[in-house]
């Protein structure tokens, strides 16, 4: 994973079989100092497949919709749903999250790439 404008990336093991619920747990478990004020159903998880070379596109306040094409994931559905095949080799695939409190916006990408 990496989070928007920060750029480095840190791995977040999960089962495909549990839930995208699950994985947002994951992701704070990750990351605690940077997700300190926030709870796991406050993120907001979309699959993306982007190119590694554009990780400087990954930003705050970049439509991920629009410009990466990110579908956004329920939090009820099985991971195994989104994430039926093997990562692209030295790309980013996986998920992009952000969440708000207090006007503090976060935003980051699941980095799925071989280096």
């Amino acid at each position: 994973c990496i989070v928007l404008d920060q750029y480095r990336a840190f791995a977040v093991d999960f089962d495909k079989s549990k839930t995208v619920s699950h994985l947002k747990t994951a992701i704070l478990e990750q990351k605690k100092k940077s997700f300190s004020d926030i709870e796991a159903d406050q993120l907001t998880l979309w699959k993306v497949n982007i190119p590694q070379s554009n990780k400087w596109e990954i930003h705050t306040g970049v439509d991920i919709k629009q410009k990466f094409g990110g579908i956004e994931l329920d939090d009820l559905t099985l991971i195994a749903k989104y994430f039926q095949k093997n990562p692209q080799r030295r790309g980013l695939g996986g998920t992009t999250y952000q969440g708000e409190e207090s006007g503090r916006a976060y935003e980051g990408v699941d980095l799925s790439c071989d280096t």
